[in-house]
């Protein structure tokens, strides 16, 4: 939805650049040098949108491509304005079918599309700690590469999320909780990189049973995680998470001491992990048509004691 919007207003400003070169300057044009002055100031004035922001780089782009059919298809300086008139409401003409099939017929909206994204992270993250656990080095660097990648995917699509035309105030709090989701799985992820910097080298015995142990569960609950939230909950109350007595074994011995308290750490990030998932199952469950109108709580409250 929005970039339809974009669309719409990148056609528009322009159409009226074209509109404006075809009526004021293409009638006193004689050469072809004329022609590429103008048009090269044209291009940079889109380029110049374009190199933007995520916001609003899109703009400059649809901003080309009018800019491309009215003043270059035509081969010459034109007074001609039947082509901009057909190309632009040829352009707005789709940006409208399209944005009624994605609205109506189709309709795939951003919250949908985050949870998707976020639960490829997780299993992306749980593939990395399995591969870092096998001392597959490529294949490590692959997933952590991808793992950055959907990350950032997914913090552009949040931006997105206030253009769509469902997002009323009762969203706000699916959208909240997905961008709390969002900061914890990057905490999870950085604790990850972490414990992978501090493993044992290869072909070590440190660790033995009780570090493959950790390993095996932390990466089975970074997956559940995943696969909980791609598909919009169901699982939430049954995780099973990893035994923090492994964790003990680890820190009795001496050369291990920092990657126990690192996994300490990450495990901890995961418990909060867990709530947030259950945060946003709850936001989203209010959100729907048959939810009550209050505010999720982000985060499992303990009662606060009563004076005597």
């Amino acid at each position: 939805m929005r970039k339809g919007l974009l669309r719409i207003a990148g056609a528009i400003a322009g159409g009226m650049i074209a509109l404006f070169v075809v009526v004021a300057v293409e009638p006193i044009m004689h050469t072809l040098a004329s022609l590429l002055v103008v048009t090269a100031l044209c291009f940079g004035m889109a380029a110049w949108v374009q190199a933007g922001s995520s916001r609003i780089a899109y703009v400059g782009l649809q901003m080309a491509i009018v800019l491309a059919l009215t003043l270059i298809n035509t081969g010459g300086p034109t007074t001609n304005l039947v082509p901009v008139r057909d190309r632009l409401l040829g352009i707005l003409l789709g940006i409208l079918v399209m944005g009624v099939v994605d609205v109506a017929l189709w309709p795939v909206f951003g919250p949908a599309a985050m949870r998707t994204k976020l639960g490829r992270a997780l299993q992306q993250m749980a593939d990395f700690l399995r591969l870092d656990a096998k001392r597959e080095e490529l294949p490590r660097r692959e997933r952590a590469l991808g793992v950055y990648r959907t990350l950032g995917d997914i913090l552009t699509m949040h931006d997105d999320l206030v253009m769509e035309p469902d997002l009323l105030d009762t969203f706000a709090f699916e959208r909240d909780a997905l961008l709390r989701l969002t900061s914890a799985v990057e905490h999870v992820f950085l604790l990850v990189l972490a414990v992978a910097r501090h493993r044992p080298p290869p072909g070590s015995a440190l660790g033995g049973v009780a570090l493959a142990g950790l390993d095996a569960s932390t990466a089975g609950l970074i997956e559940l995680l995943g696969q909980d939230v791609a598909r919009a909950g169901g699982a939430a109350g049954e995780f099973a998470h990893p035994d923090r007595s492994l964790v003990d074994q680890l820190d009795a011995v001496p050369d291990l001491r920092e990657l126990s308290h690192l996994y300490r750490r990450l495990l901890d990030a995961l418990d909060v992990l867990v709530d947030d998932v259950r945060a946003l199952d709850e936001a989203r469950r209010i959100t729907s048509p048959a939810g009550p109108g209050t505010r999720p709580s982000p985060r499992p409250q303990t009662p606060a004691p009563q004076p005597s």
